[in-house]
């Protein structure tokens, strides 16, 4: 099959950054009465749990340590009220953030000085006070709390429904079930798609005398991409099957320089005891929480609200793997690694019973800044990835960004920090 008309944008990657590009770019376009961009998404639907951007929910906050993101978060939390203005169902919670660490740690110095910085609501606790306050938490006089005021819960499933019916209601033309497997860009306003429905491998034989079928083929010709494939954007960039041979040597160096690592990270779910039952409630004031300086690395933690009688903890790492080749395991050690933290910290959760468990994917990059940035070679070639498991909460500044580069816009912002320059600097230090 073939589609012979060039379309103006296309973009690829149906997750939380795509369809917030998809959005502002057919926005855009619709106002202007141009023709549609196109969405493409390898999986049947969009509201799946194959990527990095499913599950019922996220955090949002402006207590960063890294003053680049804190200084977005104004903008994102407008935009976040603004998508909310246009549904009539909840898109997020305001419930506030409790950041903790040691009083002496680096970070609850940045922390409060990125709040200041930004001029975001925020209140200092010590520890006797913020116990009171929250009594499901247990801090010893060695900590600092910060409570961030502008922080809170983001539905993701409710959002990511919203956005993907938001691209539609203007015009824009969603394609499911289509993996590219090439991307030959043949000019400055020409670029060659080819796709695949959504299984790699096409139709299985599953006996001797059935025969097995090649998936169906579609060409695409746009005059820009926006490629926000997620933790699939390290294959597409290092192997050459994917990329044509024009530039995969390019891409591969790339790859190599930025070293992007997906990884599996295990979430944990945590029985709260019936004397706390209403402790961790989000209906009753909980906040979402960061454990800044945690010895087993960053934690953080979400009120009771995605399984009733429980609260969602994840420590901000796992094994590294190729998102083709995810196991969908939970780490075994999650429990007896996990529990002493949890049982030094919230006396309200069971820890002698085994927390559920699921898993997610991460793209880390080495300083956990994104990589936003044109293609160095191809200006029409526009790459979004290595959101390090913090993205989520700045993907409507982030699809801003992205239609910015991908319309030839002005850009509203410094894209320094998010740019190939920026990542190969980090790599070689």
């Amino acid at each position: 099959m073939s589609d012979e008309a060039v379309v103006p944008c296309v973009i690829i990657g149906g997750g939380v950054m795509g369809l917030s590009a998809a959005c502002a770019i057919q926005e855009r376009r619709a106002a202007d009465h141009l023709s549609p961009a196109v969405l493409m998404e390898q999986h049947q639907v969009v509201e799946h749990k194959l990527g990095s951007s499913h599950g019922p929910s996220r955090i949002t906050r402006t207590a960063y340590t890294d003053p680049v993101f804190a200084k977005l978060m104004k903008r994102s939390h407008q935009l976040w009220h603004h998508l909310a203005a246009s549904t009539d169902v909840p898109l997020f919670s305001e419930c506030g953030g409790l950041m903790i660490g040691q009083k002496d740690a680096p970070a609850m110095t940045s922390v409060i000085q990125a709040l200041k910085e930004t001029q975001a609501p925020f209140e200092i606790l010590q520890p006797a006070e913020c116990n009171r306050r929250f009594p499901g938490v247990e801090l010893t006089e060695s900590y600092i709390a910060v409570v961030d005021n502008t922080a809170g819960v983001l539905f993701a499933d409710r959002i990511i429904s919203t956005l993907k019916a938001r691209f539609v209601a203007f015009g824009g033309t969603l394609c499911c079930d289509r993996r590219v497997v090439s991307l030959d860009v043949q000019s400055d306003d020409r670029i060659v798609i080819t796709s695949q429905d959504g299984n790699p491998h096409g139709m299985t034989q599953t006996k001797s005398t059935e025969p097995s079928f090649a998936p169906a083929t579609f060409t695409t010709v746009a005059s820009r991409v926006v490629l926000a494939v997620g933790a699939w954007l390290p294959s597409l960039l290092a192997q050459a099957p994917i990329i044509s041979s024009q530039f995969v040597k390019a891409m591969r160096n790339l790859q190599v320089e930025m070293s992007l690592d997906v990884q599996e990270v295990t979430v944990s779910y945590w029985k709260i005891k019936p004397e706390f039952q209403d402790a961790y409630s989000l209906n009753k004031g909980f906040p979402v929480f960061i454990d800044m300086d945690a010895a087993p690395g960053l934690v953080y933690g979400l009120p009771e609200q995605d399984k009733p009688g429980y609260m969602k903890l994840c420590l901000h790492r796992g094994p590294s793997i190729a998102a083709d080749g995810r196991s969908f395991t939970p780490a075994e050690e999650i429990w007896t690694q996990f529990a002493p933290y949890v049982d030094k910290l919230f006396p309200g959760l069971d820890v002698k019973t085994p927390p559920f468990t699921e898993t997610c994917m991460y793209t880390m990059t080495k300083d956990e800044h994104f990589l936003i940035d044109r293609h160095p070679q191809h200006r029409n070639l526009i790459i979004a990835g290595g959101f390090s498991g913090h993205g989520f909460k700045l993907s409507p500044v982030v699809g801003e960004m992205l239609a910015q580069l991908a319309l030839d816009a002005p850009l509203a912002y410094d894209m320094a920090p998010f740019s190939f320059e920026h990542h190969w600097k980090v790599s070689s230090l």
